[in-house]
């Protein structure tokens, strides 16, 4: 018999309202398990990234510098 259906489980209002409600209590649970990296790994990255934004903002800013000179020798003008 190719056509049997089998039933799947109701869920209720009420298990939606468990799982709700429990949401929080397992978050939380789940953030405790979480290994955080320490103080220094944490300023040290922070630090890394700030220089690196720094070294591109520099970049682009040179790039646009450059492409400004250009367009005011051509006569193009903004």
């Amino acid at each position: 018999m190719k056509g049997k259906n089998k039933k799947e489980p109701k869920i209720t209002k009420e298990k939606k309202k468990r799982e709700k409600k429990h949401f929080f209590r397992l978050f939380v649970k789940e953030m405790k398990r979480v290994k955080w990296p320490s103080a220094h790994v944490s300023f040290k990255s922070f630090g890394q990234s700030l220089i690196f934004s720094l070294i591109f903002m520099v970049v682009f800013l040179g790039v646009t510098v450059i492409a400004a000179i250009i367009w005011n020798q051509v006569g193009v003008g903004i």
